[in-house]
């Protein structure tokens, strides 16, 4: 009762609609034995660390699901039956054991949200391409070489701690309205091109890369706040960069001779320019 009367309170003071604490009270439920007394009224199942080798076809019988858990199993594939699913749009698959997909996850056709990390692809699965509303992907810890699928809803890539050792021409092209990009810890040495097509990106992370030099093309989107490239080869910061548009640049742990920074930290009308290095023969500036 008193955690019914904290939650009541919150909504008041927050001016959250009760309807959505009294849904998530209802419809989200923690093991299948649960959910299958009420099948009609399951919207979300959260099943994580259940040592599943493959995913219960018990979870297949709700035909409401909206959101489901399934990270820290050892799941080794989709099965066809995902179809079933014909509400799904979160599906959380991260710490399973998958090499592959079903073909069938592109019917999936309410589907938003998708973390595949930590799992054992190679690539990223064609099916992808095919959810016409997908927002989200998450593909951190996997051992992919190689990105690109095409989708024009696509807003946020995560792929992190992979082996993608380049991004070809075409990438920026295929993600309209790309709005975050995060390849930490790949090998990655350059951008291509057609960088200048990725006009809705706000966020570039290409932190602990390969990468050389920052090609004046990416310092004309307009959009970009926020630039991440720590721990890369870079030697020289082009002076476009002080008059670009991008809000936030990090380039701490990059080869720069002090001599060659204008400013070590720039600061200056909401931008800000932080470097910070700590190789041997260069100055060391605390963060």
């Amino acid at each position: 009762m008193k955690i019914i009367k904290f939650v009541l309170l919150v909504c008041c003071i927050l001016n959250l609609p009760l309807r959505l604490y009294c849904q998530g009270l209802d419809s989200t439920f923690y093991s299948i034995e649960d959910a299958i007394k009420e099948p009609t009224k399951v919207k979300t199942l959260n099943l994580p660390s259940k040592s599943y080798k493959k995913i219960p076809q018990e979870v297949f019988l709700f035909p409401h699901l909206e959101v489901l858990y399934l990270d820290n199993n050892d799941i080794r594939s989709i099965p066809n039956d995902i179809i079933k699913l014909t509400k799904l749009n979160t599906l959380i698959l991260s710490h399973n054991n998958l090499r592959y997909v079903s073909s069938r996850l592109k019917d999936l056709k309410h589907l938003k949200y998708l973390d595949l990390s930590d799992n054992n692809l190679s690539k990223v699965p064609f099916e992808i391409s095919s959810l016409k509303y997908l927002e989200t992907i998450i593909l951190n810890n996997n051992s992919i070489t190689d990105c690109s699928f095409r989708s024009r809803s696509i807003k946020k890539i995560i792929a992190n701690f992979n082996k993608i050792t380049s991004i070809n021409g075409s990438f920026f092209s295929q993600y309209p309205n790309l709005q975050v990009l995060s390849l930490i810890s790949n090998r990655i040495k350059k951008l291509p091109d057609n960088i200048r097509s990725a006009k809705n990106l706000k966020h570039l992370n290409l932190s602990n890369n390969q990468l050389q030099f920052i090609p004046e093309m990416l310092l004309e989107l307009d959009n970009l706040e926020i630039l991440r490239l720590g721990k890369n080869h870079i030697k020289e910061i082009p002076a476009k960069l002080y008059d670009s548009k991008i809000q936030l640049v990090i380039l701490s742990e990059n080869p720069i001779p002090v001599g060659k920074i204008k400013n070590r930290i720039f600061s200056e009308n909401g931008k800000q320019i932080i470097i910070q290095e700590i190789l041997e023969g260069y100055e060391y500036l605390p963060e």
